[in-house]
């Protein structure tokens, strides 16, 4: 049977009407799993910086997990960075995080990746939608616990692509693991612009000359990220488990086992698996048996 309409539309200064079947700019209808490509060349409405709606309907009884990713292709995702809000990650050996940021193209841009495990190398470009060791315009690759890309503005290729002006002006940076690493990234157009500190998050300065100054906010009694216990490395546990998503940080998996109900153990990827997280049906010492995979057990 037919699923029922939607509620009516969201307050607003102007009336917005939620998804429905009959009214959407862009859907999936496919049997099970389905991913809708959100470009100005496959709908009408598409914009950048901008909050999308998205209405999941269902056509029988379900369960399921919901991603978005922008930025690039479907082998690709890119995250967007927000100037001077640090955003954590993790990379595994040889593998690639992509971020997007948008610039003003008459400023230069400082990106700074502060690792707090591991190696992680920069690549970035104005032209690739996934810059690599073999293809970008700008890399740090210090084995310094900091890399700071700083570009000028005056560079030819600043917000070019084949020597046109790009509209809108996005950088695309990728993180490449030299080693796996956990790290913290950001992009900031005026040095003096303050970067937000997360609660216990270290968030290094490369460089600073003398008499500069850098500035820093950070909300007291703003909530820390769900805190984990690591209790075991390179292992799964061979309990019964649930897929909770992926997710770029150990912190948002165990949000997401706060929001399980009864889950009190989860595993969190490395290496090629690094994001996968599972709820664990289990006691801490793991009845079931341990078998080696790239998770670790919280």
């Amino acid at each position: 049977p037919a699923p029922p309409p939607p509620p009516g539309g969201h307050a607003g200064d102007d009336a917005c009407p939620l998804p429905s079947l009959e009214d959407s700019g862009w859907s999936g209808t496919a049997s099970g799993g389905d991913m809708v490509r959100v470009a100005d060349s496959t709908g009408d409405g598409w914009c950048l910086q901008c909050t999308y709606t998205i209405g999941v309907v269902a056509f029988t009884r379900s369960a399921f997990t919901i991603t978005a990713t922008s930025g690039g292709p479907a082998d690709h995702p890119t995250r967007l960075l927000q100037q001077g809000v640090p955003a954590h990650g993790q990379v595994g050996v040889g593998d690639y995080v992509y971020y997007s940021v948008q610039l003003e193209p008459a400023q230069d841009v400082w990106v700074t990746l502060t690792a707090t495990s591991g190696d992680p190398d920069m690549y970035s470009s104005f032209v690739s939608t996934a810059p690599s060791q073999e293809d970008y315009q700008f890399a740090a690759r210090d084995p310094a616990a900091t890399d700071e890309l700083h570009i000028f503005h005056s560079e030819e290729t600043y917000c070019k692509k084949d020597g046109r002006e790009r509209t809108p002006c996005v950088l695309v940076v990728a993180v490449y693991g030299f080693e796996q690493a956990d790290f913290s990234i950001v992009a900031v157009q005026t040095p003096e612009a303050p970067v937000q500190l997360q609660d216990g998050a270290p968030q290094q300065v490369a460089q600073q000359g003398i008499g500069e100054w850098r500035y820093f906010e950070y909300t007291v009694g703003a909530l820390p990220p769900a805190e984990a216990l690591r209790l075991k490395a390179g292992k799964n546990c061979k309990s019964h488990d649930k897929y909770l998503g992926h997710f770029d940080d150990l912190a948002a998996c165990a949000s997401a086992c706060e929001w399980e109900e009864d889950c009190a153990f989860f595993e969190y990827g490395t290496g090629d698996k690094v994001g996968e997280c599972y709820a664990e049906w289990t006691a801490s010492d793991c009845k079931e048996g341990w078998e080696d995979a790239p998770y670790n057990f919280y």
